[in-house]
């Protein structure tokens, strides 16, 4: 499946999943889609501090904890807290999460063109009148970020935190020792064949958890042979 293949595949399930959703909110999709969480991380502390305060008055059962994003990122809904998984451990994710898309714009515009000849072929439910204008305002104020619609809020409660897919498949991981570390300390150990992720993990655990990092090669390969 090639890449435009695959966004009109997730703009279309996009749709049907939430069939009330505003053009706002399809924006707000493919905004996330191009540039992810780049302009809401403010400061790590702050970063949990929202995150429990949205845990605590979030009322919503969603349809899906993961819900994936256009490019490399995915919503992660609060919820995904009562697995295991903790709000400081979220927003360190969130944080990693946040980098600068050099090619968020060029992204974007591309997405919305997609967008329009899916309304012009009648498969997703808007009037292109209506979306030309509303694209066309959103250009002329510089594609601002934007909150979801009154409407969709009402619907489907979002809450959420968007993440890059490199931390997606380790959630159930996280949530893991995140239990285990709410009873005392803990030690891993990572274990795998050859190019099987285990530095890139390691580094990810390094990063989230403030945690040391000792790798075998630092006591069984002779000086020559370190590559770290």
């Amino acid at each position: 499946m090639n890449l435009n293949e695959k966004t009109k595949k997730l703009i279309l399930q996009h749709c049907k999943m939430y069939p009330q959703l505003q053009i706002q909110d399809l924006f707000k999709f493919l905004y996330q889609s191009s540039f992810g969480c780049e302009h809401m991380v403010s400061s790590h502390k702050e970063a949990v501090e929202s995150i429990k305060h949205e845990y605590r008055i979030q009322n919503s059962d969603p349809q899906v904890v993961i819900d994936p994003l256009d490019g490399g990122y995915s919503r992660v809904h609060l919820s995904y807290l009562s697995r295991g998984l903790s709000a400081d451990t979220l927003a360190g994710l969130f944080c990693l999460s946040a980098k600068k898309e050099a090619e968020g714009k060029s992204a974007l515009i591309h997405k919305l063109d997609i967008v329009e000849k899916l309304i012009n072929e009648k498969n997703i439910p808007f009037e292109i009148n209506e979306f030309t204008a509303e694209k066309n305002k959103w250009i002329s104020d510089g594609y601002p970020a934007l909150h979801h619609s009154d409407i969709y809020r009402k619907t489907y409660h979002p809450a959420y935190r968007v993440i890059a897919n490199d931390y997606i498949s380790f959630l159930p991981f996280f949530s893991e020792l995140d239990m285990r570390l709410a009873k005392g300390d803990l030690r891993v150990a990572i274990d795998g064949r050859s190019a099987s992720g285990k530095t890139t993990l390691s580094k990810i655990l390094e990063k989230i958890y403030n945690c040391n990092v000792f790798h075998m090669d630092d006591f069984f390969l002779r000086p020559e042979q370190r590559t770290m």
